[in-house]
């Protein structure tokens, strides 16, 4: 019996991390777009929802440690949990940062183009991290991995142009901007797809 509610309370923690991941996704989605279409969103609901399920999944996740003492893969689970979930939550943070950004400048702009292919790598990033996670897969670790190179090189050459460049215009400001806050997306998307790892 005990074995058996270690295990259905082990399914509640991945429901509700598997909701807030949903969550997040969404709000991603929304962020990107609001971008690259330079249309106004608010977001500050649904990172609010994010930031509570994070708070609900810790202390979910620490009762279960603290009751059931568990050991081996359970533990290790339990733990990556906890972390899954405060990475879920930055991406959601850096989301309505990007989306901010419409607010914040408020005249209509074009953003250069690279910025919809970054942002487009970092979703797809944060899918194949959680199903790495979820699946215990390295193979999509790896894959997360290649992506990360991929936007960090993009973000190094903007940051190489600013040192060559005596002045940006509004646009290359902005996607710079943009780019540094998918940047750091893309960082919580390795964090997460790391503990595929971990089997």
């Amino acid at each position: 019996m005990g074995a058996e509610m270690m295990l259905r309370d082990l399914d509640h923690l991945r429901a509700n991390l598997d909701r807030m991941y949903d969550i997040v996704m969404r709000v991603a989605r929304r962020a990107v777009d609001s971008i690259v279409t330079w249309k106004h969103v608010d977001l500050e609901e649904q990172v609010y929802v994010a930031e509570s399920l994070m708070d609900i999944i810790e202390e979910q996740a620490t009762l279960f440690i603290a009751r059931y003492q568990p050991l081996g893969s359970e533990l290790i689970e339990a733990k990556a949990i906890i972390r899954v979930s405060y990475d879920l939550y930055r991406i959601s943070r850096y989301s309505r940062e990007i989306a901010s950004i419409v607010v914040y400048v408020g005249r209509s702009l074009e953003v250069p183009g690279i910025v919809r292919e970054a942002g487009d790598t970092v979703l797809e990033m944060i899918e194949l991290a959680y199903k790495a996670f979820r699946e215990k897969n390295p193979d999509l670790h790896r894959q997360v991995v290649e992506k990360d190179d991929v936007i960090d090189k993009i973000y190094s050459n903007m940051l190489t142009k600013l040192g060559k460049e005596e002045t940006f215009n509004t646009e290359e400001v902005i996607a710079l901007l943009a780019i540094r806050h998918l940047e750091r997306m893309a960082d919580h998307a390795v964090y997460i797809s790391t503990h595929a790892k971990n089997k």
